[in-house]
C-alpha cells in the first residue's frame, strides 16, 4: 500500500530562526512518520495491520497515487473509532 505525502514546497525550519520551503522525500517521510507516531500514540498496541488500514482514509489525489495523499484527521478519525 502506498500513499502520498507532501513534497514540494514543504515549510520548514531554516537557519536565522526563520522559515523557509523544501522540495523532495526528505520533506514528506518525516511527515509520514510524524503521522505514524501520531497514531501510535492514540493507541500504543497499533500494529501494521491496524496503522495501514488507518492510513488509507487518505484523500484520494488520482491514479498512480496509491491510497491518495496522507490525510491525518480521517486516519485520526478512523483510529479513533476502531480500538482493538
Amino acid at each position: 500500500m502506498t500513499v502520498a505525502a507532501p513534497g514540494e514546497g514543504a515549510i520548514t525550519t531554516y537557519p536565522g530562526n526563520r522559515y523557509a520551503a523544501g522540495w523532495g522525500t526528505s520533506f514528506s517521510t518525516p511527515l509520514v512518520a510524524g503521522g505514524m507516531a501520531l497514531l501510535a500514540q492514540m493507541n500504543y498496541g497499533l500494529d501494521q495491520e491496524h496503522a495501514r488500514a488507518a492510513i488509507t482514509h487518505a484523500a484520494p489525489v488520482g491514479q498512480g497515487l496509491g491510497a491518495g495523499r496522507l490525510d491525518l484527521f480521517p486516519a485520526c478519525s478512523y483510529q479513533a473509532t476502531h480500538w482493538f
